[in-house]
């Protein structure tokens, strides 16, 4: 960032702590008979807190280091970091649970249980037709088989997963900052992978078995190979194979995002522009060749699931819909939720829970500050698209902004619009077109940041009134 930038992102940063702050105590004063428990109050606030502070303060020590330095500052920090957070989590996680697989641990408890079972079975004969005859979708067996090699080859204990998982952050947001950097210039990709490094969400998925970290640490290592084929003066053989590898794996593990990330990065092959694609031949050549890897990897069961969930999509949102409103615990509301309601608001949510709505949603008060730092900075998306529209060059970065939107309008169509788990693979790029926003705003566009700042001040109080009406707590 230019040293004329940290006036500002220090005027900005000082807004969005004192909205927090402000909301924090609204909801606590207007919802006083179910108040956020303190210590997630502490942990939210630290969250914000820190990750506003520390954002000024590297992006100020680190301006005038090499891009080398600025890459090995990045990583090791990250690390260094992640793992700090992986030992307090796991003797927070023992201290208030007794376990360290920490809250709400149906999924990461499932993950870890069949991941032992690949592992019981490896030396087994019929390993074949046990995974077979297994119960899990495919679009979920990637993290057992990802925890079973981990287990095999290292060490089975939960501890050794989220240090392997620290390393893979580390490595995403290498990835994160050569993509900024490669599309936007080196200010934005410093920016965008100092944000990696502090937002709350990537430092909780360290710490479990849920497959987010490296499902993410593959989404971005699709659309950074893919970017790099698009902006490339030659089509390396190597980088097809690579991309068509990540893209097979990622069926494994989600897969509405691995469609997700091949409808994009076709989008950009047809439609963006590039050294590598100035000829209609050459597009349609990668394109096909991407196309006959894929389905000849993919199985029957594989594309099963695509066009199951498809020809589902309206029924899976009502079921999902209703199951919230009618679960123990669940918010009457939430019958009402349908892609309509979701649409306006997918790219700012989910939003922050500033109230004890539900005492079992420990994960969600933990991770409210995150959402609060996810809230403020989406602000600065419209800003970069604005920048991106008027300058024509929207384009030239059509793979990221194609795959946001793709996956955020999906997810508007399902049961999971508001669940920050589902978020976890398009954030890097928010994060990415966000650092572009902040790169370009100016003192004339602040007043702006303003008015938005209330905007989410109301709606993270209508929220929590949402979730404790829902409940008949008001």
């Amino acid at each position: 960032m230019q040293s004329k930038s940290y006036g500002l992102l220090k005027e900005l940063s000082v807004k969005a702590i004192f909205c927090f702050a402000i909301s924090i105590i609204l909801c606590t004063i207007i919802f006083v008979k179910r108040p956020l428990p303190l210590i997630w109050i502490v942990f939210a606030t630290i969250e914000v807190v820190l990750f506003f502070l520390f954002l000024k303060k590297f992006s100020e020590r680190w301006a005038n280091y090499s891009p080398g330095l600025v890459m090995k500052k990045l990583f090791l920090t990250t690390l260094s970091v992640r793992l700090i957070w992986v030992i307090f989590a796991y003797y927070f996680y023992i201290l208030m649970t007794g376990s360290p697989l920490g809250f709400e641990t149906s999924d990461a408890n499932v993950y870890d249980v069949q991941a032992r079972q690949i592992l019981q079975a490896i030396d087994s004969p019929s390993l074949s037709g046990f995974l077979d005859n297994w119960y899990i979708h495919y679009s979920d067996l990637g993290q057992p088989v990802f925890l079973s090699l981990i287990y095999f080859f290292l060490y089975p204990k939960l501890v050794v997963v989220w240090i392997v998982n620290a390393f893979l952050s580390a490595g995403m947001v290498i990835m994160i900052y050569r993509l900024g950097k490669r599309n936007f210039g080196e200010s934005v990709g410093r920016l965008a992978g100092i944000m990696a490094i502090l937002l709350p969400q990537f430092f909780y998925y360290t710490s479990t078995t849920l497959k987010e970290t490296v499902m993410v640490f593959l989404c971005v290592g699709f659309i950074d190979q893919a970017d790099i084929l698009l902006r490339g003066s030659i089509v390396r053989i190597k980088s097809v194979i690579l991309l068509l590898l990540i893209a097979v794996s990622l069926f494994f593990f989600r897969t509405v995002l691995a469609f997700a990330l091949i409808f994009s990065f076709f989008t950009a092959i047809l439609l963006a522009t590039g050294k590598n694609l100035a000829k209609w031949g050459k597009r349609f050549f990668l394109a096909l060749w991407i196309i006959l890897g894929i389905f000849f990897f993919m199985s029957d069961k594989i594309i099963h699931e695509i066009n199951y969930y498809y020809a589902s999509r309206e029924a899976n949102l009502i079921h999902s819909m209703d199951y919230r409103s009618e679960r123990k615990g669940g918010n009457e509301f939430a019958k009402y939720g349908s892609a309509v309601v979701f649409a306006p608001v997918i790219l700012i949510a989910p939003f922050p829970t500033f109230t004890l709505a539900n005492v079992r949603q420990k994960g969600l008060m933990m991770m409210s500050g995150g959402y609060f730092v996810r809230n403020v900075i989406v602000f600065f998306i419209y800003f970069s698209l604005l920048y991106l529209y008027r300058e024509r060059k929207l384009r030239q970065h059509l793979l990221i902004v194609s795959f946001v939107f793709c996956y955020m309008a999906i997810l508007a169509n399902s049961g999971f619009a508001l669940s920050g788990r589902f978020h976890m693979p398009v954030i890097p790029f928010i994060l990415i077109l966000s650092s572009l926003g902040m790169d370009k705003i100016d003192t004339r566009n602040i007043k702006y940041f303003n008015y938005y700042l209330v905007l989410i001040g109301f709606i993270i109080i209508a929220w929590n009134w949402f979730k404790l009406a829902g409940r008949d707590m008001i």
